[in-house]
């Protein structure tokens, strides 16, 4: 399927050398609040073709009013690059060398070689992953899910500048993620023993053995939080309220949030997958999320299509809050161990 841009998002690309962390919290966040009753849904992520940028999609209520959103939000960000300027510079030269390396992580043929100019804003059409996610019905059911994402990480990079912190909400997305994936405890540990290559890999395995034994206390008691959280949340079909733009509806919490959203996401999936219109592309590489499941091999392979895209959620929500891949892939490694080893002791006799 040929990935199609789309005229009803706005799209810009914020190129900024500087971190994005206050870029997000201030001018980001600010905008999304000013623009909230004219939204009809919006998401960011940070990305690194063409040089380190955050992108912002927008997606207005009312066609006819994209145009001014657009240059309020191009007039917001803008103004917060020329007050806060990028420290040094990249040459062509270096860019190339980390987008080569960037580029063959992901798995990409193609990618933009070309440096744009520091702290500069750029309009660049939105491109949905039709093919990533599972068609067209599907990628509208990931968009609301990536506004809820987005609040969601919002939230959390205004109330913590600690970056462990945000590290603690990730795992918790990250275990929430796996059981709404696989929501019977048993299953889902057959899941992660069969995939284990793929969160534990032999040659850090005596290392990461280590450091879960210290730490296995306390995951444990995040897993049992996480499994708490699950039971609590009404498990209707329909989306629940979003919050407004500075996070979670009143009196929920962050992971509750995030149970609701990716449940709903699941659901939503499911029954599209039920009815032969859910098909994500298998061979395609953008779904090499580190640790995280694949696709060859099980018998029942649609099912696992779900979690697959659920994974990639939870990959985007450890890109919104900032963190590395080396950190999302330990933070795959300590879910994964934690929930098998909670699935092993609830078969013993």
């Amino acid at each position: 399927m040929t990935e199609a841009m789309t005229d009803r998002w706005i799209s810009l690309h914020a190129f900024h050398r500087a971190g994005t962390d206050l870029l997000l919290t201030t001018a980001v966040d600010g905008l999304v609040g000013e623009l909230d009753p004219r939204l009809e849904g919006f998401f960011f992520l940070r990305y690194w073709e063409g040089g380190p940028h955050l992108r912002l999609r927008l997606l207005p209520r009312d066609a006819g009013d994209a145009a001014t959103i657009g240059k309020r939000a191009t007039a917001v960000l803008e103004e917060h690059l020329v007050a806060h300027p990028s420290a040094g510079t990249w040459d062509r030269e270096h860019y190339a060398l980390l987008a080569r390396e960037f580029a063959r992580r992901e798995g990409l043929a193609a990618y933009d070689e070309r440096l744009r100019p520091d702290d500069h804003v750029e309009a660049v059409a939105y491109r949905p992953e039709y093919a990533t996610f599972g068609g067209p019905e599907a990628v509208t059911a990931v968009e609301r899910h990536f506004t809820d994402s987005s609040r969601i990480a919002l939230a959390i990079l205004r109330a913590e500048p600690d970056h462990r912190r945000r590290l603690g909400h990730a795992l918790a997305a990250t275990m929430l993620t796996l059981m709404a994936g696989e929501p019977d405890p048993r299953r889902l540990g057959l899941l992660l023993t069969r995939e284990r290559g793929r969160w534990d890999p032999a040659p850090a395995r005596a290392r990461q053995a280590e450091i879960f034994a210290s730490r296995r206390e306390a995951l444990v008691a995040q897993a049992e939080r996480c499994r708490a959280v699950a039971s609590r949340a009404v498990m209707s079909g329909d989306h629940p309220p979003a919050g407004r733009a500075g996070g979670p509806p009143p009196q929920e919490s962050h992971a509750g949030a995030w149970w609701r959203s990716i449940g709903t996401l699941r659901r939503r999936l499911d029954a599209l997958r039920r009815a032969g219109r859910f098909g994500p592309a298998r061979q395609d590489t953008s779904l090499r999320v580190p640790g995280g499941p694949r696709l060859d091999g099980p018998a029942d392979a649609a099912r696992d299509d779900v979690l697959i895209v659920l994974d990639r959620c939870v990959h985007l929500f450890c890109n919104r809050l900032g963190l590395s891949i080396a950190e999302e892939a330990h933070l795959r490694y300590l879910s994964a161990a934690t929930l098998q080893a909670q699935a092993r002791k609830e078969e013993r006799p």
